[in-house]
């Protein structure tokens, strides 16, 4: 193959090459979840020291590093992350702090039985956790089966 057909051969691959680059670029793959705690109340439901002392919070960390190869799209159809809607229930425990933004939609993560995380997800990739609630007070719900 001659020097002629070589450079030819490399300027066509290098013109896919930017074709390819220009038709991908407006594409964005799906972040996964990452947590933020600068959001954390401990005035409401518990801290961190509570749910060391109840041993869960090792497994919330093992719920949490889990969530972190997941997107938050893939968390909510396996139901890991529920969102509520922007208001707090009215027979919650909990009130907003008023360090949260109102425009939030407020989400929570099961880590086990009535154990949940609440916060909210940010940019739909960032969830801030702002509640820790190990008796599911901030969207209570009617025990079924009683």
């Amino acid at each position: 193959m001659g020097k002629k057909n070589r450079k030819k051969q490399l300027a066509q691959l290098q013109r896919q090459s930017r074709n390819l680059e220009e038709k991908t670029q407006g594409l964005k793959r799906p972040r996964n979840l990452i947590f933020g705690l600068a959001m954390v109340d401990g005035s409401q439901g518990q801290n961190y020291e509570k749910w060391e002392e109840y041993q869960l919070l090792s497994k919330a960390l093992s719920r949490i590093q889990g969530l972190c190869s997941m997107t938050a799209n893939e968390a909510k159809q396996q139901q890991i992350i529920k969102e509520y809607g922007s208001e707090i229930p009215d027979n919650s425990k909990f009130t907003r702090p008023k360090h949260v933004p109102e425009e939030i939609v407020w989400a929570s993560i099961r880590i086990q039985g009535k154990e949940r995380i609440i916060g909210y997800l940010e940019e739909n990739y960032i969830f801030q956790v702002v509640f820790f609630d190990k008796e599911h007070d901030f969207y209570p719900s009617k025990k079924k089966n009683t």
